[in-house]
């Protein structure tokens, strides 16, 4: 009896220590999750006051200490209220920049973070133009404009890529309704061409050699280009661009591709309005040159075999002259955006969008009535002007009205 009493008092006393260890461990267990509650509410409210402060901190090393010291665009470019100055260096007035910005700025605009301010709205646009404008690597673009060079190359593309979304589409566009009217009374009287609704013509645009397949870039002018079609209004401004194919390809198979000719052939490009011409109803259509197919929506010029009648040359000469606006409009291009008269390093998959952005730009300037300087036009244009043998057997729909339109100009110049 006395072991079994003195065993049940041993397990009390050890009930007791194990209880006694218990609380001590719950009690050491709340102090520590106390202490944890309290450090991460400290925490959350530095968190807290840190980001409604918004303070940005800059850091010691986060650009190259010798840049942020021109601050070409902060002190110079920014301030001018001359025109004169905006039009020479940016290709528009101060009044189409605001313009373009305020159309862009959805797209482009970037907020600041406590690392660093962000780049303007307005100094990224004026870093693409000045680009676009004088071709400036994006080394000296980079120290022009105190930012480095990756970040010159990624704002030209982005602003560049931003314009071929957000206005390449309400600037370059197929008239239809007042606006072909419009078009087509332009060429009649500007251009003295009955029932053209625009020229088509190529352009090639330099590149460097492109590591895959050089050679498919490498045109009969002796170097390597992609090639832009496009077709132009009366008025120097582009309705319709294609560019997609390389330097070595002929315009008349770029056009066979484009989705131009197919909506010509299909009848989908033109209402059906026509104007009787000697005795032909004439349709509206593009007018081309010898590269081209002869067909009832694409007039072009009787081919020179040295045997032409006096009204087949009459006819060459009032066609070479209307499409001197599709020649003018290339250089008015590329003399405005002088990117696309010297080789381009941007890669191949972006430079078709670079080109389109270049293109939507110079529509703007046009519609607004930008001044363009004569002096900015050179010898080096890369129009393309082909001469070839006519492989393509037209139609005789075609040929009439070729034939109406070299009555009409022959009775013109009676």
């Amino acid at each position: 009896m006395a072991d079994s009493d003195t065993a049940i008092v041993g397990l009390a006393i050890i009930a007791r220590d194990l209880a006694k260890r218990l609380k001590r461990r719950q009690r050491k267990w709340e102090k520590y999750f106390f202490r944890r509650k309290k450090k991460m509410a400290i925490l959350f409210l530095r968190l807290s006051e840190i980001y409604l402060r918004r303070e940005t901190v800059l850091r010691r090393f986060w650009q190259e200490p010798s840049r942020g010291k021109s601050l070409f665009w902060e002190r110079t470019a920014s301030q001018w209220v001359d025109d004169n100055l905006w039009v020479e260096n940016f290709r528009m007035s101060r009044n189409s920049f605001l313009a373009i910005c305020r159309e862009l700025s959805e797209v482009l605009h970037k907020k600041d973070t406590r690392f660093r301010k962000a780049i303007t709205l307005e100094k990224r646009v004026v870093v693409c133009l000045w680009h676009l404008a004088t071709g400036e690597d994006m080394r000296s673009l980079g120290w022009r404009f105190d930012i480095g060079k990756s970040t010159a190359c990624q704002i030209v593309n982005d602003v560049c890529e931003a314009i071929a979304v957000v206005l390449l589409q309400n600037v370059i566009k197929w008239p239809t309704g007042e606006a072909l009217k419009s078009v087509l009374k332009g060429f009649k009287e500007e251009w003295q061409f009955p029932q053209c609704a625009g020229a088509i013509d190529g352009t090639h645009v330099p590149i460097a050699a492109p590591s895959e397949y050089p050679s498919n870039y490498y045109n009969r002018k002796c170097f390597y280009s992609i090639i832009m079609q496009a077709v132009v209004d009366h008025a120097y401004r582009f309705i319709d661009i294609y560019i997609k194919w390389p330097g070595k390809v002929h315009d008349a198979r770029v056009f066979s591709n484009s989705s131009l000719f197919h909506k010509g052939q299909q009848g989908q490009l033109f209402p059906n309005w026509t104007e009787n011409i000697g005795n032909c109803e004439v349709p509206i259509t593009l007018i081309g040159d010898a590269a081209y197919p002869l067909l009832p929506w694409l007039i072009k010029g009787f081919q020179d075999d040295g045997n032409l009648s006096r009204s087949q040359i009459q006819f060459n000469r009032s066609l070479s002259s209307a499409r001197m606006v599709v020649e003018g409009a290339f250089g008015r291009l590329k003399c405005r955006f002088r990117c696309l008269l010297k080789r381009n390093d941007t890669s191949l998959q972006k430079l078709p969008v670079k080109i389109a952005a270049c293109c939507a730009l110079h529509n703007i300037c046009e519609m607004n009535g930008e001044k363009f300087n004569p002096e900015w036009l050179q010898n080096d244009v890369n129009n393309n002007i082909n001469i070839i043998n006519d492989v393509h057997i037209p139609d005789a729909t075609a040929i009439n009205i070729r034939q109406a339109l070299t009555n009409f100009f022959s009775a013109q110049n009676a």
